[in-house]
């Protein structure tokens, strides 16, 4: 798919999500409210 290729081709995907987006490698950052 699109990402999939961008990625191959050395570019980064950033994607604000509630569900996996299901890329091998992918990495998570959780952003939570500071107490």
């Amino acid at each position: 798919g699109l990402m999939r290729g961008h990625l191959r081709d050395g570019g980064i995907v950033v994607a604000a999500t509630h569900l996996p987006l299901g890329l091998e490698g992918a990495r998570e950052l959780q952003m939570k409210v500071a107490r």
